[in-house]
């Protein structure tokens, strides 16, 4: 469980803050290039003249203050599995698309929000409920972040502007502590790994001179047995003529062996401390508990 110090979301949404306000124009002038574009595109914002009218100039509202607020705008293509077959006179059959809302994408501290705006009930007789438009951002967070506005008896998406600017400054700032606590995790994570990974070179160059040691043992103990074997021969060779052939063969295989034993007795000199090992991942791997040799993860 963590305590996180300051308001909770949740908080910050019941009692939001004096809203900056967010003039609506009554012409395209001077619009964003995304907003240009939109105006183009003839196969999306497919409504009556005067609603499309409207939701661009709504567009270009909220891109103004975001360029204000220091976000970035651009535009918002329709994704390809959305396309269709399509067919008229000029073109044929062809692949594309026909829409009835708009969207740009607003990017505010790193955060893409799409901005969606469309016809409310564009099936509908009512020419009230004709004219009533929705504004939507992506659900978003785990607070019950508020993600659509809609023309409404008392008010209307214009009115709403404020809060939907508020509601991406709101998210860019979650959105900002979430990567400061994903990066303070990721070096928190790395620190525990470079630990382990230290850890694990000090338990396997402790196995590597375990395993010396045991070696140095075992040669010692059969040098022990060879000397052992070797006096035992010696003496049977005591009761027997120095000159005959075996006896001599035999004498170089005793003269031999004593040499071997030298080399394999450890105590024919002082043994030395041993290098530490040169580690791959693979050695380290066994003594990671967990871990990958190749990175925190």
């Amino acid at each position: 469980m963590q305590i996180l110090h300051g308001i909770h979301p949740s908080s910050i949404r019941r009692n939001p803050p004096s809203l900056v306000p967010v003039p609506t124009p009554q012409q395209l002038r001077d619009v964003h290039p995304a907003i240009d574009e939109l105006r183009r595109d003839t196969h999306r914002l497919i409504m009556p003249k005067d609603l499309r009218h409207r939701c661009l100039l709504i567009l270009h509202a909220l891109t103004q203050a975001a360029l204000r607020h220091g976000y970035t705008v651009r535009p918002c293509p329709v994704p390809q599995p959305q396309y269709r077959e399509y067919y008229d006179r000029q073109r044929g059959h062809h692949q594309g698309y026909r829409r009835r809302d708009g969207a740009v994408t607003i990017t505010a501290d790193g955060l893409d929000i799409p901005i969606t705006i469309m016809e409310a009930s564009p099936q509908v007789d009512d020419p009230v409920r004709q004219e009533q438009l929705i504004l939507e951002i992506p659900a978003y967070g785990r607070h019950g972040y508020q993600y659509r506005w809609a023309d409404r008896t008392r008010t209307t998406v214009e009115a709403a502007l404020p809060a939907v600017l508020h509601e991406i400054a709101l998210r860019a700032q979650d959105a900002r502590q979430q990567r400061l606590w994903a990066e303070q995790e990721e070096i928190e994570r790395r620190h525990a790994w470079e630990a382990a990974i230290q850890h694990a070179r000090d338990r396997a160059t402790h196995a590597h001179f375990a395993e010396i040691l045991r070696g140095q043992a075992a040669d010692w103990r059969t040098a022990q047995q060879l000397r052992t074997y070797c006096d035992a021969l010696h003496g049977k060779l005591g009761l027997m003529d120095s000159h005959d052939p075996q006896v001599m063969s035999t004498v170089r295989w005793l003269n031999w062996a004593h040499a071997y034993i030298r080399t394999l007795d450890p105590l024919t000199g002082l043994p030395s401390m041993p290098e530490p090992p040169t580690l791959d991942a693979d050695m380290l791997q066994p003594y990671l508990d967990g871990w990958s040799a190749d990175g925190p993860r």
